[in-house]
């Protein structure tokens, strides 16, 4: 419900999120704010876990569909004539990275090295954007598992929810 409101144009603005995502990601405003609504509609305290809340909605954080959101614009971007002002600026972006400047184009490239994306290239990106869209889900299952073994505030969750793991899209 709220999604849309908080993701509003993040296809650039989210370029610029924390490289270290999972870890960092949970203490952005607007994650927060998507934490609050899903712990209301819980009807859980404040300082439930966020994991624990999120395997119960069987939902990802807001930074995975923000991420899937960067590659479809800038496939889209891609797919543009090379007339277009947008284009140009986004080669421009690529310019500045090849000139080893931080760019928008530079943090796209950051993220798949964070998602371990194998031979990332943008100009292929729709063939390959399902398989993506899925190792950035598995990148966050596994932080869920590893958080959930190594805390002690869910051990007694973990005995009654023993699978932690969103539906993958």
């Amino acid at each position: 419900m709220i999604s849309p409101i908080l993701t509003y144009n993040c296809e650039v603005w989210g370029a610029y999120a924390k490289s270290d995502l999972f870890k960092s990601w949970d203490s952005s405003k607007i994650e927060k704010t998507h934490l609050q609504f899903c712990k209301r509609y819980l009807e859980v305290s404040n300082k439930a876990s966020n994991v624990a809340c999120r395997a119960e909605l069987d939902t990802f954080p807001l930074i995975i569909a923000i991420d899937q959101k960067i590659m479809n614009y800038s496939s889209y971007l891609l797919s543009k004539d090379n007339c277009s002002i947008v284009k140009q600026i986004f080669l421009m972006s690529q310019d500045l990275h090849h000139a080893s400047k931080n760019s928008y184009y530079s943090n796209i490239i950051s993220m798949s090295d964070y998602y371990n994306f194998p031979c990332f290239d943008l100009t292929h990106l729709t063939n390959a954007k399902i398989k993506h869209v899925g190792l950035m889900q598995q990148k966050c299952i596994l932080h869920w598992q590893h958080t959930t073994q190594n805390s002690t505030k869910l051990k007694f969750f973990t005995l009654l929810k023993t699978i932690i793991q969103p539906p993958l899209i």
